[in-house]
């Protein structure tokens, strides 16, 4: 039998019940720590092992899905992901938002917060990703600056079958050279 897959944390899955607890963004790699860089690993592992095990696993949430930068894949993935964990993706184009143009970020952030469980955000500054997170009560996630793009490493650790040792294994596939060298470095070395 296998353990119960958990649950979100630092927020309930119900729209606006974010408050409280300070909420647990995803903005880069290196934030993650050693630590918990292991464990999404070991939950990404997971999830793909027995990924009916995570079907449902955040009922009635609700995750905004910024697109400043479109991406086809970057949002099915996303979309997807959302459905099989029973939340209901909600996409927010910026030719339908406000978002620092009549509204600061900061107000965006509070008002998504009080409608939304957790906010994904693909835009071109690292600096508004992390204006919406300082003032949102919910989860943000990037899904990619360009500074950074935390969702797209796939690395995969591994026991060498004739070494002691844990070997670290990378396997990046970038479509540029400039912001992608900084989380190939920190993944790798983590």
């Amino acid at each position: 039998m296998t353990e119960a897959p958990p649950r979100a944390t630092g927020t309930d899955a119900r729209p606006g019940s974010g408050r409280g607890a300070a909420p647990r963004h995803f903005l880069t790699l290196d934030a993650l720590g050693a630590d918990g860089f292991r464990a999404v690993l070991d939950l990404a592992h997971r999830a793909k092992r027995e990924p009916l095990a995570f079907r449902g696993a955040i009922p009635g949430g609700r995750v905004g899905m910024i697109f400043d930068k479109p991406s086809t894949r970057t949002r099915v993935s996303l979309e997807a992901a959302a459905w099989g964990l029973g939340m209901l993706p909600v996409v927010l184009r910026p030719d339908e938002l406000q978002l620092g143009r009549g509204e600061t970020i900061a107000d965006s952030g509070r008002v998504l917060s009080r409608y939304l469980s957790a906010i994904t955000i693909r835009t071109f500054a690292q600096a508004r990703v992390e204006e919406l997170a300082a003032s949102a009560s919910i989860p943000v996630v990037n899904a990619l600056t360009d500074e950074h793009h935390p969702l797209q490493a796939t690395l995969r650790p591994r026991i060498e079958p004739r070494c002691s040792s844990k070997v670290i294994t990378s396997a990046m596939i970038w479509h540029g050279w400039d912001r992608r060298v900084s989380p190939l470095i920190t993944g790798t070395v983590a």
